[in-house]
């Protein structure tokens, strides 16, 4: 990085502390971001890979002759089509929470803590 650049990030930082890029000026930020960039286009490109199957598998299945596959992957279809991103994160969100919470705490605990009637008795 030219020091004139890192001098001019040092000053705005100094005059102006909510603009602080410290990437520009300190080396081992400069690393981190680098690293983090990094890790993105790694996620990146796994998710694409992944999507992709999905995409190839989904499709290969909506021909399948067995009716109730093909169902299920109708309605995966008619899911992630309908509803909004935020609304899919919420629910992939609290089915996470719920997915870790029954194999971490066990599911006798699990019924317990939620009171559901009848169970747990």
């Amino acid at each position: 990085m030219p020091e004139f650049i890192a001098e001019f990030f040092r000053q705005l930082a100094e005059d102006h502390p909510r603009w602080n890029f410290i990437f520009f000026y300190e080396p081992v930020e400069i690393q981190r971001v680098l690293s983090g960039i990094g890790v993105t286009l790694e996620l990146s490109i796994i998710c694409l890979i992944l999507s992709v199957v999905i995409g190839i598998l989904g499709a290969w299945l909506q021909g399948s002759k067995i009716k109730w596959l093909r169902h299920i992957v109708q309605g995966y279809i008619r899911f992630f089509r309908n509803t909004p991103p935020v609304v899919q994160l919420l629910f992939l969100f609290i089915f996470y929470i719920v997915l870790v919470g029954v194999i971490v705490m066990g599911m006798n605990r699990w019924e317990r803590q939620l009171k559901i009637p009848g169970y747990g008795v």
